[in-house]
């Protein structure tokens, strides 16, 4: 489903959700291309009401959150709000508190002191800064003073690192330079194969006429 967002663009919101299991995905999908540079776009957060902005979080992206020194990577891509965002880090490292309890107790206390943090992080009791380090330059975090800036929203592009273009599906292969100098007889022999190939079609079939020369002699 395409879906329009306010001051942004469009993206294709897949929504899937099984009646038998209870599982749920909703994953996004941007309408438009990879920009030429990749962003970071830093939040800061300062009352219950900015909980309810909307944020789009494209695939390979990374959500921070500097007060905590947290980071959580995005394999897919995610249409939500601020709380939504924080609501998922919470349930994903819930999920699987019940195996860390009896195969790692010290470390599933230390979630589960993490997963309070985050639960605070709700309620809003004092600001805190929500960055998105994205690669593709596709993500969005909702402005409340749109079209105007809002000072609550810092938004810093970079060039991207080779890695991030090629999780992206933009890093091209690498072609090695010919060197002048040194003649391949293999690709020698495949250079004349093509040319007499190709004379053979053209000029056979009368597409092109060959021009006489006196000083030019094809063998076929």
């Amino acid at each position: 489903m395409i879906t329009k967002i306010s001051y942004f663009r469009e993206v294709v919101v897949s929504s899937f959700s099984c009646p038998h299991c209870g599982y749920e995905n909703r994953s996004l999908i941007p309408a438009s291309q990879v920009q030429d540079k990749g962003q970071r776009i830093t939040f800061k957060a300062n009352n219950v009401k900015d909980m309810n902005r909307r944020v789009v979080i494209p695939v390979g992206s990374t959500v921070s959150i500097p007060e905590y020194d947290s980071s959580f990577p995005f394999s897919d891509g995610v249409v939500s709000t601020i709380e939504g965002i924080i609501t998922g880090f919470i349930d994903n490292l819930n999920s699987l508190q019940p195996e860390r309890k009896e195969i790692q107790p010290d470390l599933a206390l230390k979630i589960e002191k993490f997963i309070d943090q985050l639960r605070t992080l709700l309620k809003v009791d004092k600001p805190f800064s929500l960055v998105i380090d994205d690669p593709s330059g596709n993500g969005f975090i909702e402005n409340y003073l749109a079209p105007n800036d809002d000072p609550q929203i810092e938004i810093e592009t970079y060039v991207r690192t080779p890695e991030q273009n090629e999780l992206l599906g933009l890093q091209s292969q690498p072609v090695e330079p010919l060197d002048d100098n040194v003649t391949d007889p293999n690709t020698t022999q495949e250079l004349i194969y093509c040319c007499y190939y190709y004379y053979y079609y053209f000029y056979r079939n009368q597409i092109v006429k060959p021009q006489k020369s006196k000083k030019t002699k094809f063998c076929y």
